[in-house]
Formats: C-alpha cells, sequence, structure tokens
C-alpha cells in the first residue's frame, strides 16, 4: 500500500476523544445521506479520503506534527477542566488546531469547488469558447482542500483576539461531533438579519464551537460583542439539557455527511436532533453575487463580486449568551463584510 494513501480530513486523534467506551478504535456514527445507525465502527475507517491532500505528502505530514503537538493539550484541558493560559504555547497551539481543522474538510473542499463552478457560470456566460478555457483551468486546479489550507495558515492570527471559554457539560446528554465539527456561527448578524458572509474568521460577532469531548467544548467568541458566563471565570458549566441539544442540532447543521458519537448517544436522540434538521440542512455551501461596477476610461465596464460561505441560521439561542450594550447599539458598517477591527480592511483588500 502507498504510504498514507488514506488521508484523514477530521484526524483520528480528535475522533478517538469519542471513542465507545474510550475504547481508541470504535465510534458511533450516523450517515445523513444513507439514513444509517451504527452503534460501534472502526473509528479508523471514517472521515478519510485517498491522497486528500495530495500525493506530495508534506502537507499530510505538517497536519500531522501539529496534530501530535495538540492531543496532550487536549488531553489535559480534558483532564483538567481548565483552558491554558492565552498566549502560552499550548493555547496557541490548540487555537492554531482549532482553526486548521476548520479548512481542511471535505466540507472546505465542496465550498471551493462550488465557488469556482459559479465563477466559471458568471465569466463564461453563454461563451463557449471561455467556459471550456475555464473548465480546464478548474480542472487543473489543485487539490482543494490543500489551497484553503495555504491561506488559512497565513491568517491564523487573525483569531488570536477571540476570547475563550471551557464549556463543560454536566447533563446526561453528550456532545457528539462530526465530519465538519468546528462550527463558525454568528448570533450578532443573525439577530441583524445581516445579508452577506458572516463567519470568516475576521467577522464581527464571530463564534467558534468545538467540541472536544462528550463533555467539553471549547467556545471562541467576539468578547466585544458577547458577554458569556462569569466574567470572572474561564469555565461555562451547563446543566441545561436545551443548551446540549442546540449545540448538538450545530453540529448536524454544520455536517457534511456523517455524525460521530460515543456509547452514551442513543439512536432515538440522533433520529429527534435529525429530523428537526430536515428541510432545513443547506443545499449550497457558498453565495456569489456582484457588489459593485464601474466604467473607466476606455469604456470598460469592471464588475466587483463578493464570495462567501453559506450561513448556517438556526435562530440560536443559549442561556449563557447575552449580548453587550455597545454590541445592541453598534450600527453596521456600510460594507459587505462586517469585520471585528475596522482598521484590517485596507489591509485585507491588498
Amino acid at each position: 500500500m502507498a504510504e498514507k494513501k488514506k488521508q484523514h480530513y477530521v484526524p483520528q486523534m480528535y475522533l478517538r476523544f469519542f471513542s465507545i467506551d474510550n475504547n481508541n478504535s470504535q465510534i458511533g456514527i450516523y450517515n445523513l445521506t444513507k439514513d444509517l445507525f451504527i452503534e460501534k465502527a472502526s473509528l479508523a475507517g471514517q472521515a478519510k479520503e485517498n491522497y486528500f491532500y495530495g500525493k506530495d505528502l508534506t502537507l499530510e505530514n505538517e497536519l500531522g506534527a501539529l496534530e501530535g503537538s495538540t492531543t496532550p493539550y487536549l488531553r489535559t484541558i480534558i483532564s483538567s477542566n481548565k483552558l491554558p493560559a492565552k498566549g502560552s504555547l499550548d493555547y496557541e497551539t490548540v487555537l492554531c488546531f482549532c482553526v486548521i481543522l476548520s479548512n481542511r474538510t471535505k466540507d472546505t473542499a465542496e465550498q471551493i469547488k462550488e465557488t469556482a463552478d459559479k465563477f466559471v457560470d458568471i465569466f463564461a456566460g453563454e461563451d463557449e469558447e471561455t467556459r471550456a478555457d475555464l473548465e480546464t483551468q478548474r480542472a487543473n486546479m489543485e487539490k482543494p482542500a490543500a489551497m484553503a489550507l495555504s491561506i488559512t495558515k497565513e491568517r491564523i492570527h487573525l483569531a488570536k483576539d477571540l476570547k475563550c471559554k471551557l464549556i463543560i457539560n454536566n447533563t446526561a446528554t453528550k456532545f457528539i461531533t462530526s465530519d465538519n465539527p468546528v462550527v463558525k456561527y454568528n448570533q450578532f448578524l443573525e439577530q441583524r438579519q445581516f445579508p452577506g458572509g458572516t463567519v470568516g474568521i475576521v467577522s464581527k460577532g464571530l463564534q467558534i464551537y468545538f467540541p472536544i469531548s462528550p463533555a467539553h467544548m471549547l467556545f471562541y467568541y467576539d468578547d466585544w460583542v458577547y458577554k458569556v458566563g462569569d466574567k470572572a471565570k474561564d469555565i461555562i458549566e451547563i446543566n441545561s439539557e436545551k443548551d446540549v441539544d442546540s449545540l448538538n442540532f450545530l453540529q448536524v447543521m454544520n455536517c457534511t455527511e456523517q455524525l460521530f458519537f460515543n456509547h452514551s448517544v442513543s439512536k432515538t436522540c440522533i433520529s429527534r436532533l435529525v429530523d428537526r434538521a430536515k428541510g432545513r440542512l443547506l443545499n449550497e455551501y457558498t453565495n456569489v453575487y456582484k457588489t459593485d461596477s464601474y466604467t473607466d476610461a476606455d469604456g470598460f465596464v469592471h464588475d466587483f463580486y463578493h464570495s462567501y460561505n453559506s450561513n448556517i441560521q438556526i435562530n440560536l439561542e443559549l442561556s449563557f449568551i447575552k449580548q453587550t450594550k455597545r454590541g445592541k447599539n453598534f450600527i453596521l458598517a456600510p460594507y459587505s463584510v462586517q469585520l471585528r477591527d475596522e482598521n484590517l480592511r485596507k489591509t485585507l483588500r491588498n
């Protein structure tokens, strides 16, 4: 067998935290496409494809090194019920792992492919020659997940301003995860009915929900906009089944094909979540629309387009999150993207 041919887009080291009886080899799965519940499946056989990141193993090896560095830090968070100090090596490593994981999955690859398809339709129109040329370029595009990661690695630092708290689940209903486990959400812009992209790494009001065990979840958020739990504590203990149900529902809405869970999660629990999602799952990965156009001195028309990932919107309500007064009073900027730091606007354009 070729070396590292089977490449996991959700790391095995991560899924082991959700294994059956902590045996590190089996995991519960539900496949949405097939409507198939499997109580015990091989953990090693999940969330992988042949050469998903390419036959050049440089990226695969880099991801493996990050996974190896992150594993003991996640294990410590779970066993101690504590977050590492912000700015420490373990804190920065876990943040890096989270941001990278959000952009290395099959979902990300599908987003990039769909965006490329939509731009081909926009620029080619009815011109078959142009379409053929653009489709050739698209076909020669390198592995889309690898493309996404090359950009993500340069922008991880833009997430460092986010506050982080550790959610500890004290209920009998445990957290589930999925093949797209890092959920990006934005209650602030959802409530404003903002029409553009809301979950970019620099978006004002961004929230990131990342379950790391059946009883633990990392929650990164814009603390200019949200008040979360006790200001003096970096942990949130939840005892509300409703809160856990809402957080698990985010995993269903965000997943590509499969949900993952341990022995404590029943088929009835999964079926209830999936039934609730029916008719609400996103049909498109991305949105592309024209934002502006102008005609230059030579008479050529220049069009500007904005593309963004489709936003999950479920009118999320969680008992431990409130909006700050300044967030409620904030007047949105007249742009297609709302930034946490307006000083970045010119930088991101260049």
